[in-house]
């Protein structure tokens, strides 16, 4: 299995390309995959972008590179249509000097004056000698379009004698009240991961961990994804190990009184050789009220899973795998969250397999009987001159258009956008 972070490798045959210049491949199944903008390590625009898009209402993209920008801490950029191409332009770089976090995570919020806020995994701290934990941070738009970047919250969970979180990896999502919501990968009461909550109040904001994971237990640990809300309130997410069967799990947090409580709804199991595992993304809901996700690894093939969990009347959930990845030229390992369209089919990524084991874009479709089917949308390249493992899921647009990036490929390798025309 190949890091989520760092990707290598790509020779420049497309050098001669210039970065105006839209690359597009005409697949077999009619879909048009196009290279909307490629990242150069060198200048400073920022590469090896991770993280799903953010798409606003007027069609403009935002979204982060890891590394690089003018100061080689990451950058959040904005990619905007323009005479039937699309123009990159640098948003904010992040600089550890003036109090920053470095390496910000995917994907970005919006809120409704058209903010931005977002994470990093690392914190101001980077490069001492205390470990750095990570920051929230918010772009605040001005009237003339410019933003400012001010952090809302500093991480403390690897500080002596702390309980805070530390490390977050993934999205924030508001509550109506203009609350923000999160997970860390480690830090807590047992230091293997929180959630918590960020309230403002007036200029600042205060953190609440609304719950501490254990390695022992049936809790789970380290949670890699994000959140959601269903409609009473309650939030559900994911652990990536630990749990009843040592394997992750699906779990649900509920408030009462303002004492947030934890109860697993489903944990992977290793020994059912159907079952996934390890699950790094969150869930998403459908109007009915189920659940569906992804696995990393295990499945009939061995190579994870898209699961759809189902509420029952006495309040048990049972899972449904609807497709083992990895059989043939299938895509192998989706490590982002699915998104659902309007008719009820699953849209992701693999970042393994495929048919040129550059990793996948895939649709799974409801059928007659309760019968899934899953069908390649794309399959990423690693030969030269091709971009390849995605590092992010997919977003649709209004015409069911998707939009993801690779941290692969491209002239410097520094990774590039696409769009895949439907």
């Amino acid at each position: 299995m190949r890091c989520k972070n760092i990707f290598a490798t790509f020779s420049s045959t497309l050098a001669a390309v210039a970065l105006t210049t839209l690359l597009t491949v005409a697949q077999a199944n009619a879909q048009t995959f196009t290279v909307m903008h490629d990242f150069l390590r060198s200048g400073v625009q920022g590469y090896n972008p991770s993280g799903n898009f953010l798409l606003d209402s007027s069609g403009d993209l935002y979204g982060v590179t890891a590394d690089g920008g003018a100061y080689s801490f990451g950058a959040l950029y904005e990619l905007l249509p323009q005479n039937g191409g699309w123009v990159q332009k640098v948003v904010y770089n992040f600089d550890p000097s003036k109090g920053d976090g470095i390496g910000p995570n995917g994907p970005l919020i919006m809120d409704s004056a058209g903010s931005l806020y977002g994470t990093t995994s690392s914190g101001p701290k980077y490069l001492s000698d205390i470990l750095d934990n990570g920051v929230v941070y918010e772009l605040e738009r001005q009237a003339n379009g410019s933003f400012i970047r001010k952090i809302l919250y500093t991480f403390q969970g690897y500080t002596k004698n702390s309980k805070d979180g530390a490390l977050p990896s993934a999205n924030l999502i508001f509550d109506s009240a203009g609350n923000l919501y999160g997970t860390t990968r480690y830090g807590g009461e047992h230091d293997w991961g929180t959630v918590f909550e960020l309230s403002p109040s007036g200029s600042s904001w205060t953190e609440k961990i609304l719950f501490s994971f254990s390695n022992s237990g049936d809790s789970g640990c380290q949670p890699f994804g994000g959140l959601v809300f269903d409609s009473a309130g309650n939030l559900y997410g994911t652990t990536n190990e630990c749990g009843a069967n040592s394997n992750g799990n699906v779990y649900k947090l509920s408030q009462s009184g303002g004492v947030w409580t934890q109860t697993p709804i489903y944990a992977f199991d290793p020994n059912n050789r159907t079952d996934g595992g390890t699950p790094y993304s969150g869930v998403v809901f459908d109007s009915a009220g189920n659940l569906y996700g992804v696995n990393e690894l295990g499945g009939a093939n061995g190579w994870g899973t898209a699961y759809e969990l189902s509420p029952q009347e006495d309040g048990a959930w049972v899972e449904t795998v609807l497709h083992s990845f990895g059989q043939g030229s299938d895509g192998s390992e989706p490590f982002y969250a699915p998104v659902l369209d309007s008719a009820g089919n699953l849209y992701g990524t693999t970042v393994e397999g495929g048919e040129y084991a550059g990793g996948t874009i895939w649709e799974i479709s409801p059928g007659n009987g309760g019968a899934w089917t899953e069908s390649v949308l794309y399959s990423f390249n690693t030969k030269s001159g091709y971009y390849s493992i995605p590092s992010s899921g997919v977003i649709l647009d209004s015409l069911g258009d998707l939009y993801g990036v690779t941290n692969q490929g491209g002239t410097q390798e520094g990774g590039g956008a696409y769009e895949l025309i439907r």
